[in-house]
């Protein structure tokens, strides 16, 4: 069983707006640059279980390219083990990981974040 969802981080520019069947504005499109990943940490039978979060973005100023794999690999290193001390989260990541929270404490019913 694959308790993890993600979602992709993507660039401004590149992106449109679209109504989507509600009537309400949305915007889609834009490179994918990174991943924000939420999975669930089992802690046992007495307690919840935990909501974990990690991020990965590529560094587009280097010439990164997005990689789904790498990516994955990336997110749930840090959900498990942290973001290191010397890495800030970026704008971008930060949105988006606001964005999973939410979702995943939906998602995960009975898990704390």
């Amino acid at each position: 069983m694959n308790n993890e969802i993600y979602e992709y981080i993507r660039t401004v520019k590149g992106r449109k707006m679209v109504k989507n069947v509600k009537g309400e504005l949305r915007r889609i499109g834009g490179e994918k640059i990174g991943l924000v990943l939420a999975t669930i940490h089992p802690r046992g039978l007495v307690e919840a279980p935990q909501i974990l979060l990690g991020w990965s973005q590529c560094n587009r100023k280097a010439g990164d390219k997005f990689d789904k794999n790498a990516a994955l690999g990336i997110a749930r290193q840090r959900a498990f083990k942290g973001t290191p001390a010397d890495v800030e989260t970026p704008r971008e990541a930060t949105v988006v990981l606001n964005r999973m929270a939410i979702r995943a404490a939906k998602c995960f019913k009975g898990a704390t974040l």
